[in-house]
């Protein structure tokens, strides 16, 4: 039996890009569990083979809130409740640093909830119940690397979710007041402007999660009021809203796909639900499914990079893959859906697939960890 027959029938299916920019439909098989103290897990995929290697990153002393991939040096961030961020590298091309902690950044007095990169891959900002946003240097060539460049308080409180806009101009921060705020930001010093560019209002409740649009036209927001809100931040007016319907509890996670095509919601109710995102009259927003295979809350979401798998996690213990099924470029619906189960106690808090699409990140809210292989 060749590789890729036996492959092909013990799987859960993950999309990778190889050097040569070709497309392989690979997967990976559950070998054994393993408990690791507060930790995350990186599945760390080979270019060549349909080999992978399993990576356990160490060095929180609290459960992973977030995760974020730096998109220009080979550097995965984490975030934590222990008031930190750490970067870690994961440049496989030396194999005896791979996995090894590069900073530990500090300054927060709260939890870390939220981290995000620049553009540019620069700088880091995070996000907290502190009320603060801290941007740190993460350019690891740098003298200045994991110095603090800029610190603001956000005047309305604490900060649930942060993140910059596709330009890197703008830094979107939503919080307990239920207001969405982006601040403008001067991507020569990471300067954050004070005062608020835009104040996006629409929730009742907090704000747990936020998405730009690719073309960072729109903006989608996720809330503990049961609402997920698409945002037009071309409009002078804030009131081209569009209320996506149909999650019942609250929206743990919004996601824009890279392409823009698609929105896709994590929601209390224990369904992932996936959205039109093509920003057309009468489509955006369109509901195209609704995927009921969790069997609690759904914290996290990613997709491949073609789109046509959509990766999902849970207070369930499972990690779901599900394979998009398409026909002359559009939606037909769900052809494939495998998952495995964590037996151990704990959910997957955070799912990020790199930029080239060679790593899969999962943040692990407890003791849990996995190894495929």
């Amino acid at each position: 039996m060749n590789i890729l027959n036996y492959l092909k029938r013990n799987s859960i299916f993950l999309l990778l890009k190889i050097l040569n920019k070709k497309f392989i439909l690979t997967e990976f098989k559950l070998i054994k569990w393993n408990k690791i103290y507060k930790s995350i897990i990186v599945f760390l995929y080979s270019k060549t083979d349909f080999t992978s290697k399993v990576i356990i990153l160490k060095g929180h002393t609290d459960s992973i809130s977030s995760l974020a991939f730096s998109p220009k040096y080979p550097i995965i961030a984490t975030g934590s409740p222990d008031k930190t961020a750490i970067l870690f590298n994961i440049d496989y091309n030396n194999k005896n640093t791979f996995g090894s902690i590069l900073k530990i950044l500090s300054g927060h007095s709260s939890s870390v909830n939220s981290i995000t990169f620049s553009c540019n891959g620069d700088y880091l900002a995070t996000g907290s119940w502190d009320g603060q946003i801290i941007i740190h240097n993460s350019n690891p060539t740098n003298e200045e690397f994991g110095i603090i460049k800029t610190r603001v308080r956000r005047p309305t409180g604490s900060i649930y979710n942060i993140i910059y806009s596709p330009s890197g101009k703008e830094l979107a921060v939503g919080g307990f007041d239920g207001e969405t705020s982006i601040y403008g930001v001067n991507p020569l010093n990471e300067k954050v402007y004070r005062k608020q560019i835009i104040r996006l209002s629409g929730h009742k409740k907090w704000i747990y999660s936020i998405s730009f649009s690719p073309d960072g036209l729109r903006i989608v927001t996720g809330g503990f009021d049961n609402f997920a809100i698409i945002h037009s931040l071309s409009s002078n007016e804030n009131k081209d809203k569009i209320f996506l319907k149909e999650p019942k509890g609250v929206i743990y996670v919004v996601l824009y796909s890279l392409s823009g095509n698609f929105i896709a919601c994590g929601s209390e109710d224990k369904c992932v639900y996936l959205y039109n995102g093509i920003d057309k009259k009468d489509i955006l927003g369109l509901l195209l499914t609704k995927i009921s295979n969790h069997k609690s809350i759904v914290r996290s979401i990613c997709f491949s990079l073609d789109e046509s798998i959509i990766i999902t996690g849970g207070e369930d213990k499972l990690l779901i893959t599900n394979k998009l099924k398409f026909a002359n470029s559009v939606y037909k619906g769900i052809s494939i859906t495998t998952y495995k189960e964590f037996k151990q106690n704990g959910f997957v808090n955070s799912l990020k697939i790199s930029n080239n699409g060679e790593i899969l990140a999962v943040g692990l809210s407890d003791y849990t960890s996995i190894l495929y292989c």
